[in-house]
């Protein structure tokens, strides 16, 4: 809980993978790399009702930062009658989860709000966590289509600091938590979305969204006194705005226009410099437009899309995108499916202008000069449905190439010369053999090449699978996870240099169970890392066996 999260789509970064939230830009424009990360170590799953995932380049569709695809998340929308969920939870490390819920919908409004706590002793000694969550969407509509919802997510969140892994001579010494290192986080996230049925076949929509994001970090002296203090953090803010109308020609033709603004603001901040506090502020602006065609012919057998984005940043160059994809039905249990498309990454407000503030001066580490990341892929895959579409499997070849990437180089970014790239296949087979039963394994093998000190860190195996069982009041599942041996990059604060470390293979397997034991009461338990595997995650040391239960209820 807390820790270090990332997210990897195809091999490539996890700054190369855009997040959306209702439908706009969800990022923290404080990150050194301006992405989601630092906002995913605290986000609940609570509250969030969807999650879509669009892999390959989709800067046409998605704007910067989706070189390797996107993660659209989109909170819960109440429905039916107006009632109270409630639930709690007590596990391994003394976790303790409790949350509360009002939802439903009543004469065209609807609702949903959910405050949440959640508290862990954390692995080792001094690596207490503790988070207070709260989402809320409210939505009126109208006959004919029309709708107005206003959404917030937020949490708090504090825990104690593990130490950056310490590495010397390739080796990682240690991951130990002080008593004395603290972090703090908050997150502010409002959005307003209006949609409009201009006539039958025009629609408009227009949202417009705030993020405000504060991560706080003290490092205090240690109670013998020795150690050091310092006090200091980080704050960004991002404003965005997105307006699209939907003109539906016919059947088969469908054309979407649209513009996208975002504003964006970044501040360091150190409070341990002698003679007062200091901090630096940046920002920065862009408008983008938009434009995709949807083809549609022989009832759906044939689906192709055509799209393309013109972006201006003020603070780098204009960038044009583009991608197409098709989609064809060729027998009535065979579909073929292609994609083509560029991409590209606006150098972020700390790699522009980024700098280390310290008692001895402001030490520059920014580049004004950088030019935006660029990149193309495409895949192409099958799909075929067997058994009466009681089993379905499919393949998809995948290639991207990186050309302009930002990377660390001395003591400031840079665009480096040449080009990285990975290239894969990505296989899975679900099995759905009677109602209650189903199953999926999954398969995928990715190679990568990597220039400067960017790394991908990505295994060349992995292979998942899952299995539940539902009969009645019970259910019953399980899932297995193999990651293959990687190398990892751990930035070396003694040597300002990213030491490759290697990371041993694993298998994490979980299972779990749930019984509604009454009306509107159900208890569930679940077991994680069930084997109590011992493994790392970039470097620190990841969880053993950890066993939870709970109860749910509604009323």
């Amino acid at each position: 809980l807390g820790g270090l999260t990332t997210i990897r789509i195809r091999g490539l970064r996890s700054i190369d993978t855009k997040f959306m939230l209702d439908g706009l830009p969800f990022r923290d424009p404080s990150d050194p790399q301006g992405s989601a990360n630092p906002l995913l170590l605290d986000l609940m799953e609570g509250g969030i009702g969807r999650v879509e995932i669009t892999r390959g380049t989709g800067s046409a569709l998605w704007g910067s930062d989706a070189q390797a695809g996107a993660v659209a998340l989109y909170t819960k929308r109440g429905a039916g009658t107006p009632r109270a969920n409630g639930g709690f939870e007590f596990g391994s490390r003394d976790t303790f989860r409790e949350y509360v819920e009002l939802e439903g919908a009543v004469n065209g409004f609807d609702f949903y709000n959910r405050l949440g706590r959640t508290d862990s002793e954390g692995i080792d000694a001094h690596d207490g966590y503790g988070n207070t969550s709260l989402n809320s969407r409210l939505g009126y509509s109208w006959e004919g289509g029309a709708r107005a919802e206003f959404t917030f997510l937020g949490y708090n969140a504090d825990g104690a600091l593990k130490r950056s892994p310490l590495v010397i001579d390739g080796v990682v010494l240690n991951d130990s938590a002080d008593e004395n290192d603290r972090r703090e986080n908050e997150l502010r996230n409002y959005g307003v979305h209006l949609m409009l049925p201009i006539s039958e076949n025009i629609n408009l929509s227009s949202r417009i969204g705030y993020t405000d994001s504060k991560r706080r970090f003290q490092f205090l002296p240690n109670t013998d006194g020795t150690g050091f203090y310092n006090d200091g953090g980080f704050a960004g803010e991002n404003l965005a705005l997105d307006e699209q109308i939907d003109f539906t020609h016919n059947e088969h033709l469908t054309t979407i226009l649209g513009y996208q603004h975002e504003t964006e603001w970044q501040t360091i901040l150190a409070k341990s410099i002698p003679g007062g506090d200091q901090e630096l502020q940046s920002r920065s602006g862009r408008n983008e437009y938009f434009a995709q065609e949807r083809f549609s012919l022989w009832d759906g057998k044939w689906v192709s899309t055509l799209g393309a984005r013109q972006s201006n940043p003020d603070h780098t160059k204009s960038r044009a995108t583009w991608d197409a994809a098709t989609s064809l039905q060729v027998m009535p249990a065979t579909r073929l499916r292609g994609h083509y498309g560029t991409a590209y990454r606006a150098p972020s407000l700390y790699e522009k202008h980024g700098a280390f503030l310290t008692e001895f001066g402001t030490f520059s580490v920014g580049n004004p000069t950088l030019s935006p990341e660029r990149s193309t892929g495409y895949d192409f895959g099958i799909e075929q449905s067997l058994l009466g579409c009681k089993l379905v499997a499919g393949s998809t070849y995948f290639r991207h190439d990186l050309i302009s990437q930002i990377d660390f180089v001395g003591f400031g970014y840079e665009n480096i010369e040449g080009q990285g790239h990975t290239w894969g296949v990505e296989n899975f087979v679900e099995w759905r053999p009677i109602d209650t039963v189903k199953a999926r394994v999954s398969h995928t093998y990715t190679q990568g090449l990597t220039i400067g000190t960017g790394s991908f860190d990505i295994p060349k195996n992995q292979l998942g699978g899952e299995v539940s069982w539902e009969q009645g009041k019970f259910k019953v599942w399980t899932r297995g996870t193999y990651i293959g041996s990687r190398n990892v990059g751990i930035f070396n604060l003694d040597t300002f240099v990213t030491d490759r470390i290697h990371e041993n293979s694993y298998v994490r397997v979980d299972a779990g169970a749930s019984y509604e034991i009454a009306k509107s009461v159900q208890i569930y338990g679940r077991i994680e890392n069930l084997f109590d595997e011992s493994y790392t995650e970039s470097g620190f040391r990841a969880p053993g066996l950890g066993v939870f239960g709970g109860v749910k209820t509604e009323f």
